[in-house]
């Protein structure tokens, strides 16, 4: 994923696969935390500066489950953080990662929710069951 623009404040992008330009859709893996298939998974690490994030796979065929998704972050090379825009009080920030190891061709989505009026990270993923493991 290469952006390149002065400014993405306010912005929500879409990310189509670049052969057919449809957009891609969140994939569905399989979470050990619950034991079974979910589309995201809360990414809870107290030990990164942002602790309460959500990740999806847009596009398919590359991961079989959460845990291979959260292994592979560690040599993402992600974009910035780009700040949504403001939706029911609600902005999303998010950074977007392309994986194209061996033949795949998908995007990990990584992102979380402020208040519109606040830069404070809301802790949606505080007790989750839905662990990326």
């Amino acid at each position: 994923v290469n952006l390149e623009c002065d400014s993405l404040d306010e912005t929500s992008m879409e990310i189509v696969n670049k052969e057919s330009t449809e957009q891609l859709q969140p994939d569905i893996l399989w979470t050990a935390a619950t034991n079974s298939n979910t589309d995201y998974c809360c990414n809870n690490d107290n030990t990164r500066e942002f602790n309460s994030t959500f990740l999806e796979v847009l596009g398919s065929g590359c991961f079989d489950n959460w845990r291979d998704v959260k292994i592979t972050l560690d040599r993402c090379s992600f974009t910035s953080w780009v700040r949504g825009k403001c939706a029911k009080e609600n902005r999303e920030v998010y950074r977007l990662c392309l994986v194209n190891d061996g033949g795949c061709d998908n995007v990990i989505r990584e992102y979380y929710n402020t208040l519109c009026t606040s830069d404070v990270i809301l802790p949606h993923c505080r007790n989750s069951q839905t662990l990326c493991r």
